[in-house]
């Protein structure tokens, strides 16, 4: 009788977390500071295979993978300043695109692959730009006199949202890819951060402070029905989707460092899938 009831308890186990564990395909980037400093790391999305792809003693940090999954850009302070580099999925031909003395950081590729969206300070506050992967074209878009961060492109490449602190607090705002009509989506008392679009573009996940501590919320991509995705007393923080939108994966220090987590697009089931005691953060995914 005990024996039944164990099977039928760990049956139920199993069909609870399986629409989670099936959708883990792809690849996912990282950072971490396993190594003594920050590097970017590849794994399988299931957590497994994981491999280092950088070995600087600079800080090589935020990787953002191409959608096609071939490259991945990453700031890193290897050449004095931060700097936005490119490299193959495999590590190979690190090459930087951004040359200048102010830092330029947080960038993330357009869906086509061929411009990167960053932000930089090199206009006296932090502005979101835009730069071909070759290094040419560089031209400020948020033309603010206030911060403006944390830049994400829409999937069909006409919308960029990001954080701005024009109002005293950061707010989750979007524009068009030359900086027009630029559009506030949070009103509220608090900071919104990491702005991330779902896969079909109704959706952005971000990071808000509202109730207390760092949580992950979801709203439509006009501001509308925002909805706390998780509660918990860790922080949880740089949400990405999945590529089929069914998941978000975020980091976590829920498990007493920061690791690499998963849950339902709901903000059900999470689940972990690393850690290493050290600082895990900043994933990404694609297929």
């Amino acid at each position: 009788m005990k024996r039944t009831s164990l099977l039928s308890f760990v049956l139920a186990l199993l069909v609870a977390v399986a629409p989670t564990v099936a959708a883990l395909e792809g690849i996912v980037v990282f950072h971490s500071d396993r190594g003594g400093n920050y590097d970017i790391y590849r794994m399988n999305a299931d957590g497994t295979d994981i491999v280092r792809l950088t070995d600087h003693t600079g800080t090589d940090s935020y990787p953002r993978l191409s959608r096609d999954g071939t490259k991945v850009t990453f700031q890193t302070s290897r050449d004095g300043q931060w700097e936005v580099y490119i490299m193959n999925i495999d590590g190979s031909e690190q090459t930087r695109v951004t040359v200048h003395s102010a830092a330029s950081r947080f960038p993330v590729f357009s869906p086509d692959g061929r411009q990167i969206a960053f932000q930089t300070n090199r206009d006296g506050t932090w502005q979101i730009y835009r730069i071909n992967v070759d290094g040419t074209g560089t031209t400020n878009l948020s033309r603010n006199g206030f911060g403006d961060a944390w830049p994400d492109w829409s999937p069909d490449g006409a919308k960029i949202a990001f954080s701005s602190n024009r109002h005293g607090k950061w707010e989750i705002y979007v524009m068009d890819t030359d900086g027009n009509n630029q559009t506030r989506l949070t009103v509220t008392d608090a900071n919104n951060y990491y702005p991330a679009w779902s896969p079909d573009g109704t959706k952005i996940a971000f990071v808000s402070d509202r109730d207390g501590n760092h949580e992950i919320y979801v709203m439509d991509a006009d501001g509308s029905n925002v909805t706390r995705l998780t509660d918990d007393p860790a922080e949880d923080t740089f949400a990405r989707w999945s590529p089929d939108g069914s998941l978000i994966i975020f980091s976590s220090t829920r498990g007493g460092s920061m690791g690499i987590w998963v849950m339902a697009a709901d903000g059900s089931k999470p689940m972990l899938l690393e850690s290493s005691g050290a600082t895990d953060a900043y994933p990404d995914w694609v297929q």
